[in-house]
């Protein structure tokens, strides 16, 4: 007993899941089922009309029919008009399709009781039936719209027909409610059989199976599609979340105990950001997320900051220790930046918090980095020695603003605060808290930076020949020759012009 009435509780859950989350999937189907049945019933009743006098010779038209066309043909025109103008919201669409059977079951029963009470009804049982099974509406409303409807069929005819042919009538019609009843939790479940497929499909094919938010490619092409199409004065913001030395507590806490950290800050991220935001996994401990129609900026930063003290929290109960991570946010409004724009920035941001202590949030905004207008050359040199960038620096003289980057972070802030302004960036490849490949690929893989030219400070030809197959345009060579270097600078920037 306890297992049968778990399987009634389980399949009551799944069908309340099933209205709340496929509404407005059950609302389009609706409104075509709409369309279409209007349609059908229409040119019924015209065939009705004309043909039924040439096969029952006594049959005489009634007010009813007359008038049930036309009615059927206006719900037929707004189904269209509805599905062209894209209507969307399902209370609209619902009660709609809940109107259009009301309406017709009361025309169904007038035409069976008033014009012939001598004669059994013929439509009624029928039309019971099939109202069961046109429309997907949840079961309160549709056993409350059939039991009215038969107790409304009942009265009318035990107040209108003749006792015998009432009898008859009833006994039809509730043979006819019962089978709708039997239909209606057939089709039910027949629908609900289908959601559960689908979202398996959709679970396997679009979500990472681990977080169960978006996969990285359905991600990107969810954040593409909606940037192109939002309307440019909506706020949105980019956030880029990565976990700090989670390589270091996988290796530590074993892979079953961080699979499991995954999985919790998955359901984190989909709690904070609830149904205003696209959520996926970038790659292993990175995860994406485009916050849609912000309010404000002091929002991104609660949720941002939700985010980060939920995982604290969650990985003190769960494991004794406190991970944490690094976010790097990108918002912008008022003018249009492709995913792959805002990404970059975003990833950048995130660069510079991981670079700075990790823990920390590092908020962007393409504004305060796009110097397009500014036309005189700007240099950065990541170099470690200061008296040999001032001697780069003197070289120039007023030809060009010469910034210095003293050490590989300071090089990765500035090339990500400066991107768009960047004439030519000259980096030594032997910084000592920094991998200059790391640095030349960080450049190469953003779409700001990718384009600047680079000249690469270099103690070998070994070391030049590698930095080139990272997208170093030109080299000089330890102890550095100022007068070298500014000629090769001087060279990639008219090259890249």
């Amino acid at each position: 007993m306890k297992v049968f009435l778990k399987k009634i509780e389980d399949h009551r859950k799944k069908k309340q899941i099933f209205y709340k989350e496929a509404k407005e999937e059950i609302a389009q189907r609706n409104l075509l089922t709409l369309r279409t049945i209007s349609i059908i019933v229409t040119f019924l009743i015209l065939f009705l009309i004309t043909f039924t006098p040439l096969l029952l010779k006594t049959w005489k038209i009634t007010i009813q029919y007359i008038v049930f066309a036309p009615i059927a043909a206006i719900f037929a025109i707004m189904a269209i008009i509805a599905i062209s103008e894209e209507v969307k919201s399902p209370k609209v669409i619902n009660t709609m399709c809940m109107i259009f059977e009301i309406v017709i079951m009361g025309f169904i029963m007038v035409i069976d009781i008033f014009p012939y009470p001598d004669s059994q009804c013929t439509f009624t049982p029928l039309a019971l039936t099939v109202a069961s099974t046109l429309f997907i509406f949840p079961a309160q409303y549709e056993f409350l719209f059939l039991s009215l409807s038969e107790i409304v069929f009942i009265y009318l005819t035990v107040n209108q027909k003749h006792d015998f042919v009432a009898r008859n009538d009833i006994f039809a019609s509730l043979v006819g409610f019962f089978v709708a009843c039997v239909l209606y939790n057939l089709f039910t479940k027949i629908h609900l059989s289908y959601y559960l497929v689908k979202e398996q499909y959709i679970k396997v094919s679009q979500r990472d199976e681990l977080t169960g938010t978006l996969n990285n490619i359905v991600c990107e092409n969810k954040m593409r599609e909606y940037l192109r199409l939002k309307d440019d004065k909506d706020t949105v913001a980019l956030i880029c979340i990565n976990l700090d030395y989670f390589k270091k507590a996988n290796e530590i806490l074993g892979k079953n105990v961080c699979d499991n950290i995954l999985r919790k800050f998955g359901k984190l991220l989909k709690k904070t950001f609830a149904d205003n935001a696209i959520i996926g996994r970038n790659k292993g401990d990175e995860f994406i997320v485009l916050m849609q129609n912000v309010e404000n900026e002091k929002d991104i930063e609660i949720k941002c900051s939700k985010i980060k003290e939920g995982l604290e929290e969650m990985s003190n109960i769960e494991l004794n220790v406190q991970l944490t991570c690094s976010i790097g946010i990108v918002s912008t409004a008022d003018k249009f930046y492709s995913y792959y724009d805002l990404k970059g920035i975003a990833m950048d941001a995130l660069y510079i918090a991981k670079n700075h202590g990790r823990n920390r949030i590092i908020f962007r905004n393409p504004k305060n980095i796009d110097y397009n207008s500014q036309k005189k050359r700007f240099i950065i040199v990541a170099h470690d020695k200061e008296a040999e960038f001032k001697e780069i620096r003197n070289k120039f003289g007023d030809s060009a603003d010469v910034l210095w980057a003293k050490n590989g972070k300071d090089a990765v802030e500035q090339l990500s605060l400066y991107s768009r302004r960047i004439s030519a960036f000259i980096l030594n490849m032997n910084f000592e808290d920094y991998d200059g490949y790391d640095i030349l690929h960080f450049m190469k893989t953003r779409i700001y930076t990718k384009k600047i030219p680079v000249l690469v400070l270099a103690k070998d030809e070994k070391t030049v020949d590698k930095a080139m197959l990272y997208g170093a345009d030109e080299a000089s060579y330890f102890p550095i020759d100022t007068t070298d270097i500014k000629l090769k600078a001087d060279q990639i920037m008219h090259n890249n012009v």
